[in-house]
């Protein structure tokens, strides 16, 4: 186990006909990356020296740096947890809004006259 199989032990990856790699976290089935490259059908799949190698149906093979990887699926991590975050105070602040609106105040109706 290298200095990060820690990180990758709980990771799942599968290639697949459509021409990609993705990488499943084993814990809650979730998608975490999905890599791009081949031409052609994903058939096989290897860790070597922290680097993740990919053959196909295309007839070449792609060395991909799990490091790089691990970054690009942190990065992502990262900006879901802030869209959530901005999300949650969107709701917040428009109902905060809506309550402030509801107190006293001009009305667009037809008000009666008195005679």
């Amino acid at each position: 186990m290298n200095e990060h199989g820690a990180i990758t032990s709980n990771w799942l990856l599968s290639g697949s006909d459509d021409n990609t790699i993705r990488i499943w976290n084993l814990r809650d089935g979730k998608m975490l990356e999905e890599l791009v490259g081949h031409h052609n059908g994903v058939t096989s799949l290897c860790f070597a020296n922290n680097e993740l190698f990919s053959g196909s149906m295309d007839h070449y093979i792609i060395c991909w740096d799990v490091d790089e990887i691990r970054e690009r699926i942190r990065e992502k991590q990262l900006m879901m947890e802030e869209d959530l975050l901005s999300r949650k105070f969107a709701v917040i602040y428009n109902a905060s809004s809506k309550k402030k609106k509801k107190g006293k105040g001009k009305g667009k109706g037809k008000g009666k006259k008195g005679k």
